[in-house]
């Protein structure tokens, strides 16, 4: 794997092209349900980039990250930060379907991990669907432990950085 091809970038739902582009990559990976609900049980297919962002972009202190190839978004975290409680929550990891399994969301994982540890968070918190066996072990294998369960079935884990 060529690592000077991939960049991780930031980007915002509130950026006009930022937010097109977006809708044009999610709007492709999630032609699958199964896809959507993995990623966010709440949504209802098809895909629609409004009600994607009133239910989980409209919030203070949420940063995007996307990882590139060649300048084509592969893939999608973001990160709503708590600088009084000194945690964070992720939410929303995903992968073009065409490029899982080749360690980009470790990639986007540990990204985000080290640029919340120089913040000074101490505590990262996340959900999942219970049956997502790709995610859960990811998790895991980065040290995250689960925590219990949401109102809505999802499984909690958390981490502790330092």
């Amino acid at each position: 794997m060529n690592d000077t091809a991939y960049r991780i970038e930031t980007v915002s739902y509130q950026n006009t092209e930022d937010r097109r582009i977006l809708e044009a990559c999610l709007t492709n990976w999630f032609k699958d349900p199964k896809t959507l609900q993995f990623t966010d049980p709440r949504m209802r297919f098809p895909f629609r980039i409004k009600n994607w962002v009133n239910l989980s972009y409209h919030q203070h202190g949420i940063t995007t990250y996307t990882i590139k190839y060649h300048r084509w978004i592969i893939g999608h975290i973001s990160v709503k930060t708590e600088m009084e409680s000194i945690s964070a929550h992720l939410f929303h990891l995903i992968i073009d379907p065409s490029h899982r399994r080749q360690g980009h969301a470790e990639r986007l994982l540990v990204h985000v991990e080290n640029i919340l540890q120089g913040k000074g968070i101490s505590r990262i918190t996340l959900n999942t669907v219970q049956k997502n066996e790709p995610a859960k072990s990811l998790y895991l294998k980065y040290g995250y432990n689960e925590s219990g369960t949401t109102g809505i079935g999802l499984l909690k884990m958390e981490k502790t950085l330092f």
